[in-house]
């Protein structure tokens, strides 16, 4: 894995996060595209009221559930919310946040990116579509979920532009993008620990090992003192990545477990690209790729 360029166009104050930035930035940026969300929906309805519009709670529900326009512009204003706290949030670290998170990639870096988001979107749903029918899980979609499949070339295009596009680049924003950073900065200080007591303990104690354990053994102590930040950033994201979407608890059983799982690899694959590349551009390729293939996948089998 290649070490993150430089951007020299880009200006840092104090590129050390601390644990509550990326906290507020996820919690707070939620519940700040929750309101908004909430807001505007107020906004909405006092409208419709005015022209005549008097929908009883039971009708506000099932519009709330099943209406592609109204899942669609929630997820907007939520991530909307979402994406200012956590350009506020880091900010404070950056002076443009978005110049150096998303600097150039490289065409060929960006098409490569393309190209594993829709291999892996292919894998996954497809694989997916093979369990269902060679064993016993059955995948059964949310009622929002089955409100966000587009009907109609407006919607796909609609559906293409939200999901495949801006919820992705708000993830990728936060998982790939800010969070990323605090973990590998984390990562970096468990590293030097890890590999100062390692010393210091082979100082004390030397091992009579034979010489091509000790060349396996450097080869290992160099790979974590390279490569370990990396790594533990990539787990540690790709795990809260599949968490956060809360498969478990949408789909309880097999389902949600499985859904999971995929969701961490996924994880593991966006975090390596930006590894790769230095740049957000590339993940959010991949990521945007992936989901525009999963909306493909919802109309041609719904």
């Amino acid at each position: 894995m290649a070490a993150e360029p430089q951007h020299d166009n880009v200006t840092t104050r104090d590129a050390n996060f601390v644990w509550w930035e990326p906290t507020i930035a996820f919690f707070g940026g939620t519940l700040a595209g929750v309101l908004l969300a909430v807001v505007l929906g107020l906004v909405v309805l006092v409208i419709a009221m005015r022209g005549g519009y008097q929908p009883s709670q039971v009708k506000l529900v099932a519009l709330m559930q099943t209406s592609f326009a109204a899942n669609h512009a929630v997820l907007v204003a939520s991530d909307l919310g979402l994406a200012a706290v956590i350009w506020l949030i880091a900010r404070r670290r950056i002076a443009r946040p978005l110049a150096h998170y998303f600097p150039p990639a490289g065409v060929r870096a960006v098409m490569l990116a393309l190209a594993s988001g829709v291999a892996l979107s292919l894998a996954i749903n497809g694989g997916n579509e093979l369990l269902s029918r060679i064993t016993h899980i059955k995948f059964k979609d949310s009622v929002v979920e089955r409100a966000l499949v587009p009907h109609g070339a407006v919607q796909f295009a609609v559906a293409l532009l939200v999901v495949a596009l801006f919820v992705p680049f708000v993830e990728e924003f936060f998982f790939r993008g800010l969070f990323f950073t605090w973990l590998r900065q984390k990562g970096a200080v468990l590293v030097a620990k890890l590999t100062a007591a390692a010393g210091a303990r082979a100082a004390r104690k030397p091992m009579a090992v034979a010489p091509a354990t000790q060349a396996r053994l450097f080869k290992a102590f160099m790979w974590l003192h390279q490569k370990g930040a990396a790594w533990f950033a990539i787990l540690v994201s790709a795990l809260a990545f599949g968490a956060v979407h809360a498969e478990v608890f949408i789909h309880p059983g097999a389902q949600g477990w499985l859904f999971s799982v995929e969701l961490f690899l996924a994880g593991i694959a966006l975090a390596w690209w930006v590894v790769r590349s230095g740049s957000l551009r590339t993940s959010w390729a991949l990521h945007a790729a992936f989901n525009a293939t999963a909306v493909v996948f919802s109309v041609l089998l719904p």
